[in-house]
């Protein structure tokens, strides 16, 4: 046993030991997997001070079963499933006056975490066991990441509330903001929108004819299509580029984009993918293995109401996934308005991030393929992205 592990089994014998009676007191154990109910199992028998059971399922399952003898418990061990199924338990359980302690395999985002304390949660403990039974068997070829569960992911993911919001643009300064403070070689831009993509043209750079060949099946997503397909740019950014034909976005499909995430992440520190406006099959294995995504919007209706689905649409099957804002063309307000104020909170999150109008310089940085982190550091929307960037890289750190 690592001696992160033994550091796991001390937090998960703190919470249960701490409030110990002069009897023994009862606890129920909750888990999907069977190496984590083992690992929960074995760590309560060791405790001379508890007894109980274990049991296979969610907290909500346990909730649902009629002949549960809540009242002669005085501890619930849970695995965190869904997280709106797990505080409705919860609430369910508040008069019984349990202590609860949540189980997580990976570190979770403040919000809900937040949440799962405000729900009466005392403890939440990370134990990165993996399961191969937790895994669906049709995600698992094509949409299960290779990363460790306990590392915060290297992919931040750029989705745009609409057409002309100026994602691209971000997606390429922010990619140029990271790899300006990482070094060169550690960073990949990745342009995923196969019909419209001008990530070339921002930088000016080719268009990519090998990633046309993946798209028709010529060639496959490995280390020699890297090799092939990345191009360097001046700055040090390595990028790959759009294809050099006009590809329906269903010509790749979820196993490519799988692998090549795989690779990129085996080979890069950090990685920026530009998506593209429409939703996508290939989106799924995208958000699995991404560590954040960042929807960029502007303040007007019919974006601030994009935003919200595409946010909606993301925490339905990815809740820990962190999902930030970023306002364009618009300066940090010193003191919200009632606008700003009624966009967040039907947006259901604070506006993160904002950058600045400046049309002259980014009008410049399109026509001679100059990014505004390169030809035009001083205006103030070359600034709000390096900030972007910089806080990415914090958040990871943390993560």
């Amino acid at each position: 046993m690592s001696i992160a592990e033994k550091d796991i089994d001390y937090q998960l014998a703190e919470p249960v030991t701490g409030f110990a009676q002069p009897k023994l007191a009862q606890i129920l154990v909750l888990a999907q997997g069977d190496a984590l109910l083992a690992k929960l199992t074995e760590q309560m028998a060791s405790d001379a001070a508890v007894q109980g059971r274990s049991m296979r399922g969610t907290l909500s399952d346990a909730v649902n079963t009629a002949d549960q003898p809540w009242g002669e418990l005085d501890f619930v061990v849970f695995e965190v499933s869904d997280l709106n199924a797990d505080l409705r338990a919860l609430q369910a359980l508040a008069p019984h006056d349990l202590q609860c302690v949540a189980v997580v395999r990976k570190p979770m985002v403040a919000d809900a975490k937040t949440q799962l304390i405000e729900a009466g949660v005392a403890e939440i403990l990370v134990v990165p066991v993996q399961d191969a039974e937790t895994v669906k068997p049709e995600f698992q070829a094509e949409e299960a990441p290779k990363q460790s569960p306990d590392i915060a992911s290297n992919i931040s993911v750029i989705l745009r509330a609409r057409g002309g919001a100026g994602a691209t643009t971000v997606a390429v300064n922010l990619a140029l903001g990271i790899s300006a403070r990482t070094g060169g070689g550690k960073t990949a831009l990745v342009d995923l929108d196969l019909q419209n993509g001008s990530v070339g043209l921002c930088l000016d750079m080719a268009d990519s004819p090998e990633m046309t060949r993946l798209l028709k099946g010529e060639t496959t997503a490995d280390a020699a299509f890297l090799d092939q397909a990345m191009q360097t740019h001046s700055s040090g950014l390595d990028v790959l580029t759009a294809p050099d034909v006009f590809a329906p976005l269903t010509a790749v499909t979820a196993q490519d984009i799988g692998a090549l995430l795989d690779l990129l992440s085996e080979r890069y520190d950090n990685i920026v993918l530009d998506m593209p406006q429409a939703i996508v099959d290939w989106q799924e294995p995208v958000l699995a293995r991404a560590g954040r995504v960042l929807v960029v919007t502007d303040m007007s209706v019919p974006s601030i109401k994009r935003t919200r689905r595409l946010i909606d649409l993301i925490t339905e099957e990815h809740m820990t996934l962190p999902v930030e804002t970023v306002v364009n063309f618009e300066k940090r307000p010193r003191f919200a308005s009632q606008t700003h104020k009624e966009a967040a909170r039907l947006i259901g999150r604070p506006l993160s991030h904002w950058i600045p109008q400046d049309t002259r310089a980014a009008r410049r940085a399109t026509d001679m393929g100059v990014p505004l982190q390169i030809g035009s550091k001083r205006s103030g929307a070359a600034k709000a992205i390096g900030s972007l960037a910089q806080s990415v890289l914090d958040t990871r750190r943390k993560g």
